[in-house]
């Protein structure tokens, strides 16, 4: 609150000398100049804004994004999930802030475990988030009463304002009294309030996640080298300089005595140093310790700054830890102790003189930015805000990392004949994109069931005033992904009917025949507007939905393939009721899945109906596919990763084995037939491992029960000439897959999902018999 205070007051008074400057010239115009530069020192320093409850969002004007962690020392990992929100920020025009909660948490819950020392002060933590770009920043008191405040009750508390439309965490943060507010939680109320969301992947270092707490044993250890990887920037720490007994200055070496923070510090010692204070940059030498030579009772940090004579009494200083020179000692005499300063200063300017002129710091966080200080362009590590001159005569390896902020818009539209009676969504879709030109790829099997069709969109299309090149019929199902005819024969069509990127081509059929005509158009012309009308009940609650464009090659689903935003997916219902009874009800596993992983009310709504599901009646089995759908859509949108760039994908439960499944039968096996048995594996397995309830697990197993899902297949039991199941190794292929980690999705409730990065082979053969046993049972042993 103070400092929005102190910005109201500067801005006023800069608004009132720029009024006051138009109204002048000369020698006063000149004064109100010089005031206006001093403003804008005020406003430099101030860095950012800060706030102190969840109530003082209210008074910014803006769409906010919240980045929200405790964030200690704000390291690789801390500034993907605050990178996130100000992506977000910077895309819609609003404020990117960081909420975060002073003291850390741990020291009012669990003092006892508290590290003695934290990586940054909050002043620092400031500073360090003014570089990365946030706007403001929320620090919240954290006392033991606001300990007992709910998951909900503090969510409340940052929506009370009506101006949250973003939020981004780490994939494992909780929150909220007990720990209760998860990530799922939070993905949950993103689609209820309808903000953005993104759980940030774990960034690792030498395999390994990164961590405030492996970044302040390193420092501790003298492993700098280590920290400033994992930091994504030099370690540092921040104090006031206070009088000490000034013995310095009567050695000839004068130190400024810098009061410490309660931040983690490297080993006692003397090292090469690098001092910021302001805008300056300098180089010197410096102990910590005790100073056993003349008898120091307490810890304290002295630097002597190379080639200084001004005064840095008063001043706040940071201090950068470059080199330890050697163990701090006992000295015989001052004397002796003078002499080895002088070794000592010798030593660090040596290390100095031998290193690099310019450094590479990790992640490339140095650009080329304006400093109102020194009004110029100079270079500026990014995430610190520190300024320094590069000599443009040396050659140097430079890298940047821009973020892509690319506007995307996913439509998904439901109708019912989309080419006769509810054509006008098509039409104001075709009219919308202001295209003249279309292809048409229809599957033939809904060629069959539909004669009048192809005329039908033929009439569709002049409606829309658009020019019908040409209409080409082809086979469907997984067979077309296992080669690339299809992929051709799309190229082919768009390069001879002369379709540029302005021009549209609209897909009719199923998941299989969408993925391979997709990737076709995705890849021609380096992506052709795209218009998918899915046509069976699994291309229409799931794949059809999505982004992803693909075709099998090595024996391995969609190994070759594309992500692409469709220009529209439009959900025509009318299709779902011309397949056959199994491929239509085999397609809800799918809804199943996501209501398993994402939407417990749904699952409880499924669980209600499930009689009707079962039977395919009609008003029902449409509500069960729109809500898939618009899950499936709004994970898209709305998770922070459309693209699958992470180790994860959440809406993958029970995958792993499927796509297995699928390759063991040569791709025969129907991808929603696999999928109801990975997934039974999976439930079984989360009952197995301690995540999921047996109640729980016996409720899942009704339902599919009760949809006539398959829950056991013989391939499951094929073994490998080693005697391991051959399933087994759908893990490594699916971690290949996605890449990075070995990510798996199970259950901990319905709606309500855990990542694992291991699963034991012998409890995967136990639930393969179990199921084995069971056949088609409900019972969970």
């Amino acid at each position: 609150m103070r400092s929005w205070i102190i910005f109201q007051i500067m801005l006023s008074l800069h608004d009132m000398i720029v009024f006051t400057t138009n109204a002048m010239s000369g020698r006063d115009c000149g004064i109100c100049a010089f005031l206006l530069g001093l403003l804008g020192v005020g406003f430099a320093l101030l860095l950012m804004l800060r706030l102190e409850k969840c109530s003082e969002l209210a008074l910014l004007d803006q769409p906010l994004y919240l980045a929200l962690g405790v964030f200690d020392g704000i390291h690789r990992g801390h500034a993907e999930v605050i990178g996130e929100a100000i992506r977000m920020a910077r895309q819609a025009g609003g404020l990117a802030g960081v909420v975060t909660f002073e003291p850390h948490p741990i020291r009012v819950l669990a003092a006892e475990r508290s590290p003695s020392r934290l990586l940054a002060s909050l002043d620092h933590k400031a500073r360090v988030l003014a570089g990365l770009g946030v706007d403001f920043l929320l620090a919240i008191d954290f006392t033991k009463e606001f300990a007992q405040t709910s998951a909900d009750e503090f969510l409340s508390s940052l929506f009370e304002n009506g101006k949250v439309r973003g939020m981004s965490v780490g994939q494992d943060w909780r929150f909220g009294k007990e720990r209760m507010g998860d990530v799922a939680m939070l993905a949950r109320e993103a689609e209820r309030r309808g903000f953005l969301f993104c759980a940030a992947s774990p960034v690792l270092h030498e395999g390994e996640r990164i961590s405030s707490t492996r970044i302040r044993a390193a420092i501790a250890a003298g492993q700098l080298a280590d920290a400033a990887a994992m930091l994504g920037r030099p370690y540092a720490v921040e104090g006031w300089v206070v009088k000490g007994q000034q013995m310095g200055r009567t050695l000839g070496f004068p130190t400024a005595n810098v009061a410490l923070a309660e931040e983690q510090l490297p080993p006692d010692g003397v090292w090469a140093v690098r001092v910021r204070c302001g805008h300056e940059r300098m180089q010197g030498v410096a102990n910590l310790g005790f100073r056993p030579t003349v008898n120091g009772t307490a810890r304290v940090l002295e630097v002597h700054v190379f080639d200084f004579s001004g005064d840095l009494y008063g001043k706040w200083i940071e201090c950068e830890f470059v080199r330890h020179l050697r163990e701090e000692r006992k000295f015989p005499s001052l004397d002796a102790l003078c002499e080895q300063i002088r070794l000592d200063r010798d030593a660090a300017q040596e290390c100095f003189a031998n290193e690099a002129e310019i450094r590479s710091w990790p992640r490339g966080s140095s650009e080329l930015k304006w400093n109102p200080l020194l009004d110029s362009l100079v270079w500026c590590d990014r995430l610190t805000q520190q300024w320094s001159y590069r000599d443009t005569d040396i050659m140097v390896c430079e890298r940047f990392d821009l973020h892509l902020l690319i506007p995307m818009t996913h439509r998904v539209c439901f109708t019912r004949g989309a080419f006769a009676g509810g054509r006008e969504v098509v039409v104001s879709l075709l009219r919308e994109g202001g295209g003249r030109r279309a292809l048409v790829f229809l599957e033939q099997s809904v060629s069959e069931h539909w004669p009048m069709l192809a005329d039908e969109i033929r009439e569709t299309l002049e409606v829309a005033g658009v020019t019908l090149c040409a209409l080409h019929i082809h086979a469907g199902a997984e067979a077309v992904k296992n080669d690339d005819s299809l992929v051709k024969n799309v190229w082919k069509a768009v390069e001879g009917s002369g379709i540029d990127r302005h021009s549209y081509v609209l897909c009719i059929g199923g998941g299989a025949f969408l993925d391979a005509v997709g990737f076709g158009v995705a890849t021609a012309h380096r992506g052709v507007r795209l218009l998918r009308f899915p046509t069976t009940t699994l291309s229409q609650d799931d794949s059809g939905v999505g982004v992803k464009n693909g075709i099998n090659c090595f024996g391995k689903k969609n190994w070759i393939g594309s992500f692409a935003v469709p220009y529209a997916v439009v959900n025509d219902f009318q299709f779902l009721f011309t397949q056959d009874v199994t491929t239509r009800q085999l397609g809800l596993i799918e809804a199943l899945k996501v209501a398993l992983v994402k939407d417990a009310e749904f699952f409880q709504w499924m669980e209600a109906n499930v009689a009707d599901l079962a039977v395919g009646e009609e008003e029902v089995f449409v509500e069960c596919v729109k809500r898939s759908a618009l899950l499936h859509a709004r994970h898209i949108t709305t998770g922070g990763d459309p693209f699958e760039m992470g180790s994860s994908r959440p809406l993958d439960f029970g995958h792993w084995a499927a796509h297995k499944l699928e390759q063991l039968s040569g791709f025969r096996m129907s991808h929603a037939h696999a999928v109801c048995i990975g997934l039974w594996l999976d439930v079984l397995y989360s009952v197995k491992a301690g995540y999921l309830t047996e109640e729980d697990g016996r409720r899942i197993g009704y339902v599919m029960c009760v949809m006539g899902f398959p829950q056991f297949d013989e391939l499951l039991l094929k073994r490998e000439a080693s005697g391991t199941l051959a399933i087994i190794a759908g893990l490594e292929e699916f971690r290949e897959h996605l890449g990075g980690t070995l990510t798996i999705l199970l259950l901990r409730a319905a709606g309500e999902g855990i990542e694992v990065h291991t699963m034991n082979s012998a409890w995967i053969e136990e639930c393969v018999t179990a199921m084995q046993e069971q056949a088609f049972g409900v019972s969970i042993s």
